[in-house]
Protein backbone atom coordinates (compact mmCIF):
# COMPACT_ATOMS: atom_id res chain seq x y z
CA UNK A 1 0.00 0.00 0.00
CA UNK A 2 3.53 2.53 1.12
CA UNK A 3 4.79 2.03 -2.37
CA UNK A 4 1.57 2.09 -4.21
CA UNK A 5 0.85 5.78 -2.85
CA UNK A 6 4.35 6.76 -3.41
CA UNK A 7 4.01 5.79 -6.84
CA UNK A 8 0.84 8.08 -6.89
CA UNK A 9 2.82 10.61 -5.59
CA UNK A 10 5.44 10.74 -7.75
CA UNK A 11 3.07 10.59 -11.04
CA UNK A 12 0.83 13.56 -9.54
CA UNK A 13 4.26 15.40 -8.97
CA UNK A 14 5.34 14.61 -12.26
CA UNK A 15 1.67 15.95 -13.60
CA UNK A 16 2.13 19.07 -11.50
CA UNK A 17 5.37 19.97 -13.50
CA UNK A 18 3.54 19.49 -16.37
CA UNK A 19 0.35 20.83 -16.22
CA UNK A 20 0.21 22.85 -13.12
CA UNK A 21 -2.35 20.87 -11.70
CA UNK A 22 -2.04 16.85 -10.79
CA UNK A 23 -5.24 15.02 -11.22
CA UNK A 24 -6.35 14.43 -7.52
CA UNK A 25 -6.48 18.34 -6.84
CA UNK A 26 -8.73 18.59 -10.02
CA UNK A 27 -10.90 15.78 -8.41
CA UNK A 28 -11.16 17.43 -5.50
CA UNK A 29 -12.17 20.82 -6.77
CA UNK A 30 -14.99 18.90 -8.56
CA UNK A 31 -16.37 16.70 -5.92
CA UNK A 32 -16.19 19.99 -3.44
CA UNK A 33 -18.36 21.62 -6.16
CA UNK A 34 -20.77 19.10 -6.28
CA UNK A 35 -20.84 18.53 -2.57
CA UNK A 36 -21.91 22.54 -2.00
CA UNK A 37 -24.19 21.99 -5.02
CA UNK A 38 -26.24 19.47 -3.33
CA UNK A 39 -26.09 21.51 0.06
CA UNK A 40 -27.27 24.15 -1.55
CA UNK A 41 -30.04 23.06 -3.16
CA UNK A 42 -31.19 21.18 0.17
CA UNK A 43 -30.94 24.06 2.13
CA UNK A 44 -32.74 25.97 0.05
CA UNK A 45 -35.45 23.46 -0.37
CA UNK A 46 -36.11 23.38 3.38
CA UNK A 47 -36.24 26.73 3.51
CA UNK A 48 -38.78 27.08 1.23
CA UNK A 49 -40.90 24.08 2.36
CA UNK A 50 -40.28 25.96 5.98
CA UNK A 51 -41.71 29.21 4.57
CA UNK A 52 -44.70 28.06 2.84
CA UNK A 53 -46.30 25.71 5.11
CA UNK A 54 -45.44 28.33 8.12
CA UNK A 55 -43.85 25.42 10.17
CA UNK A 56 -43.86 26.03 13.91
CA UNK A 57 -40.36 26.02 16.09
CA UNK A 58 -41.19 21.85 16.46
CA UNK A 59 -41.61 21.38 12.67
CA UNK A 60 -38.81 23.57 11.59
CA UNK A 61 -36.14 21.69 13.66
CA UNK A 62 -37.36 18.15 12.75
CA UNK A 63 -37.15 19.76 9.15
CA UNK A 64 -34.18 20.99 9.71
CA UNK A 65 -32.79 17.49 11.07
CA UNK A 66 -34.43 15.61 7.91
CA UNK A 67 -32.67 18.12 5.51
CA UNK A 68 -29.46 16.82 7.13
CA UNK A 69 -29.94 13.12 6.20
CA UNK A 70 -30.99 14.45 2.87
CA UNK A 71 -27.89 15.72 2.45
CA UNK A 72 -26.24 12.27 3.64
CA UNK A 73 -27.98 10.28 1.29
CA UNK A 74 -27.59 12.64 -1.72
CA UNK A 75 -23.76 12.15 -0.75
CA UNK A 76 -24.30 8.55 -0.40
CA UNK A 77 -25.53 7.99 -3.66
CA UNK A 78 -23.48 10.36 -5.58
CA UNK A 79 -20.53 8.29 -4.99
CA UNK A 80 -21.14 6.02 -7.97
CA UNK A 81 -21.16 8.81 -10.13
CA UNK A 82 -18.12 10.64 -8.00
CA UNK A 83 -15.94 7.37 -9.18
CA UNK A 84 -17.04 7.89 -12.70
CA UNK A 85 -15.61 11.34 -12.61
CA UNK A 86 -12.48 10.61 -11.20
CA UNK A 87 -11.37 7.69 -13.63
CA UNK A 88 -12.49 10.27 -16.13
CA UNK A 89 -10.52 12.47 -14.60
CA UNK A 90 -7.62 10.33 -14.29
CA UNK A 91 -7.42 9.41 -18.03
CA UNK A 92 -7.10 13.11 -19.15
CA UNK A 93 -4.74 14.55 -16.99
CA UNK A 94 -2.40 11.59 -17.05
CA UNK A 95 1.56 11.08 -18.27
CA UNK A 96 1.82 8.10 -20.17
CA UNK A 97 4.95 6.36 -18.19
CA UNK A 98 6.86 5.94 -21.82
CA UNK A 99 6.72 9.91 -21.50
CA UNK A 100 9.68 11.95 -20.50
CA UNK A 101 9.36 15.80 -19.76
CA UNK A 102 12.79 17.67 -21.34
CA UNK A 103 14.45 18.24 -18.09
CA UNK A 104 13.90 14.45 -17.19
CA UNK A 105 14.99 13.43 -20.72
CA UNK A 106 18.96 12.60 -19.05
CA UNK A 107 16.91 9.82 -17.01
CA UNK A 108 16.08 8.01 -19.78
CA UNK A 109 19.16 6.42 -18.95
CA UNK A 110 19.56 4.17 -15.96
CA UNK A 111 22.94 3.06 -13.94
CA UNK A 112 23.69 0.22 -11.70
CA UNK A 113 25.56 1.17 -8.46
CA UNK A 114 28.77 -0.19 -9.95
CA UNK A 115 28.53 1.81 -12.93
CA UNK A 116 27.26 4.62 -11.14
CA UNK A 117 30.93 4.52 -9.03
CA UNK A 118 33.09 4.18 -11.98
CA UNK A 119 31.59 7.09 -13.24
CA UNK A 120 31.86 9.00 -10.23
CA UNK A 121 35.93 7.77 -9.81
CA UNK A 122 36.23 9.25 -13.81
CA UNK A 123 34.63 12.47 -12.64
CA UNK A 124 37.04 13.03 -9.81
CA UNK A 125 39.91 11.70 -12.75
CA UNK A 126 38.80 15.05 -14.58
CA UNK A 127 38.55 17.28 -11.88
CA UNK A 128 41.80 16.35 -10.94
CA UNK A 129 43.40 16.88 -14.59
CA UNK A 130 41.24 20.44 -14.81
CA UNK A 131 42.99 21.54 -11.80
CA UNK A 132 45.99 20.62 -13.03
CA UNK A 133 45.43 21.93 -16.06
CA UNK A 134 44.32 25.47 -14.71
CA UNK A 135 47.53 25.26 -12.23
CA UNK A 136 49.48 25.09 -15.24
CA UNK A 137 47.73 27.91 -17.59
CA UNK A 138 48.60 29.93 -14.68
CA UNK A 139 51.88 29.44 -14.55
CA UNK A 140 52.26 30.23 -18.49
CA UNK A 141 50.58 33.31 -18.05
CA UNK A 142 53.01 34.56 -15.03
CA UNK A 143 56.04 33.39 -17.22
CA UNK A 144 54.46 35.26 -20.63
CA UNK A 145 54.12 38.39 -18.61
CA UNK A 146 57.73 38.00 -17.26
CA UNK A 147 58.99 37.69 -20.51
CA UNK A 148 57.10 40.72 -21.94
CA UNK A 149 58.21 42.67 -19.06
CA UNK A 150 61.66 42.19 -19.99
CA UNK A 151 61.68 41.78 -23.71
CA UNK A 152 64.62 42.47 -25.52
CA UNK A 153 65.52 44.44 -28.24
CA UNK A 154 66.62 41.70 -31.03
CA UNK A 155 67.57 44.52 -33.22
CA UNK A 156 69.85 45.31 -30.33
CA UNK A 157 71.63 42.12 -29.39
CA UNK A 158 71.89 41.80 -33.17
CA UNK A 159 73.75 45.40 -33.31
CA UNK A 160 75.73 44.38 -30.09
CA UNK A 161 76.80 41.09 -31.59
CA UNK A 162 78.02 42.72 -35.28
CA UNK A 163 79.61 45.23 -33.31
CA UNK A 164 81.80 42.46 -30.89
CA UNK A 165 82.24 40.68 -34.60
CA UNK A 166 83.96 43.17 -36.08
CA UNK A 167 86.49 44.35 -33.09
CA UNK A 168 87.28 40.65 -33.48
CA UNK A 169 88.83 41.25 -36.58
CA UNK A 170 90.77 45.26 -36.21
CA UNK A 171 94.10 43.82 -34.64
CA UNK A 172 95.07 47.58 -34.70
CA UNK A 173 92.80 48.97 -32.08
CA UNK A 174 93.58 45.82 -29.81
CA UNK A 175 97.69 46.80 -30.31
CA UNK A 176 96.73 50.46 -29.20
CA UNK A 177 94.51 49.12 -26.15
CA UNK A 178 97.63 47.41 -24.90
CA UNK A 179 99.86 50.24 -25.27
CA UNK A 180 97.49 52.96 -23.52
CA UNK A 181 96.97 50.33 -21.00
CA UNK A 182 101.09 50.31 -20.34
CA UNK A 183 101.36 53.93 -20.61
CA UNK A 184 98.27 54.30 -18.00
CA UNK A 185 100.07 52.19 -16.01
CA UNK A 186 103.34 53.92 -16.12
CA UNK A 187 101.57 57.00 -14.87
CA UNK A 188 100.06 55.03 -12.13
CA UNK A 189 103.44 54.13 -10.51
CA UNK A 190 105.34 57.48 -11.21
CA UNK A 191 101.71 58.93 -9.29
CA UNK A 192 102.37 56.30 -6.55
CA UNK A 193 105.90 56.73 -5.84
CA UNK A 194 105.48 60.13 -4.89
CA UNK A 195 104.76 61.99 -1.03
CA UNK A 196 101.33 63.64 -1.36
CA UNK A 197 103.05 66.89 -0.30
CA UNK A 198 105.41 66.90 -2.95
CA UNK A 199 103.16 69.28 -5.40
CA UNK A 200 106.00 70.20 -7.29
CA UNK A 201 106.73 66.90 -8.31
CA UNK A 202 103.33 65.75 -9.01
CA UNK A 203 102.79 68.37 -11.99
CA UNK A 204 106.45 67.32 -13.33
CA UNK A 205 106.00 63.94 -14.29
CA UNK A 206 107.51 62.12 -16.82
CA UNK A 207 104.79 61.72 -19.31
CA UNK A 208 105.74 62.81 -23.34
CA UNK A 209 102.13 64.87 -23.71
CA UNK A 210 102.71 63.89 -27.70
CA UNK A 211 101.97 60.33 -26.60
CA UNK A 212 99.10 61.30 -25.10
CA UNK A 213 97.92 62.99 -27.96
CA UNK A 214 98.68 60.25 -30.29
CA UNK A 215 97.02 57.83 -28.20
CA UNK A 216 93.63 59.87 -27.92
CA UNK A 217 94.00 60.27 -32.09
CA UNK A 218 93.69 56.74 -32.31
CA UNK A 219 90.61 56.03 -29.85
CA UNK A 220 88.92 58.48 -32.43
Amino acid sequence: MASVDLEKRKREEYEMQLFDIHSRSFYTTLKDLIYESIQSNCEKLCKSIETNYKLDLNDAALLKEEGKQLIALYHQNAQSHLEIIENTVNKFINIPRNVLLDEDKEQATQYTKEEFLNLQSRLKQLQQKVKHATMLNAALKQELQEMTEHKIDTNMLHNLCDIIEAGIDLPVVHNNMLKLTEKWQEVNNQLYQLDSTDTENIYRLNIDSSELKTFDEMLL
